[in-house]
């Protein structure tokens, strides 16, 4: 699984989602032993552009601070790297509203209130995430949302500037 992050202004902005594939074919079983999560750091200044990675038991961590131009090369240069050539979406927009609210919240039945579903409809979401990316979905809201090591890089390229 590849989870791609952009940050404008220090605030997330988008989360997309991709399972690795190989043609038409997806490759691995989207386990937990292939998650991938590129952090993009959007920035107006082209002399900012760092990257930093760092790989944790099973999964792998990127930091780019780039312009929003260079933003699809860098995620094409990270990929290569890792000898990635194909993605496929994994998870519905739907999918990804429900890891954020079960990440606010950590409860089923409350998660399900704030986006006006019923719990039953909420679970049925949370079993499809966990199919579809082979860890259990709060696992998966923790990997997605959890942004602390990107406000630290964040800091990081504030210090470099001064």
């Amino acid at each position: 699984m590849v989870i791609i992050r952009t940050f404008s202004e220090g605030i997330l902005s988008e989360v997309s989602t991709w399972g690795i594939a190989d043609g038409l074919n997806i490759t691995g079983d989207n386990k937990a032993d292939n998650r991938i999560q590129i952090n993009l750091i959007l920035t107006e200044d082209s002399r900012q552009k760092r990257q930093v990675s760092k790989s944790k038991e099973d999964a792998s961590f990127h930091f780019v601070a780039t312009t929003s131009e260079d933003s699809q090369q860098d995620i094409r240069d990270i990929l290569l790297v890792r000898k990635i050539v194909g993605l496929t979406k994994l998870l519905t927009d739907r999918e990804i509203g429900v890891l954020k609210e079960l990440h606010k919240t950590r409860n089923t039945k409350t998660a399900a209130n704030n986006l006006h579903i019923s719990a039953r409809t909420f679970a049925n979401h949370r079993f499809n995430i966990t199919k579809k990316l082979g860890m259990p979905a709060l696992e998966a809201a923790d990997f997605v949302y959890e942004s602390t090591s990107v406000e630290v890089f964040t800091v990081m390229l504030d210090e470099l500037e001064k």
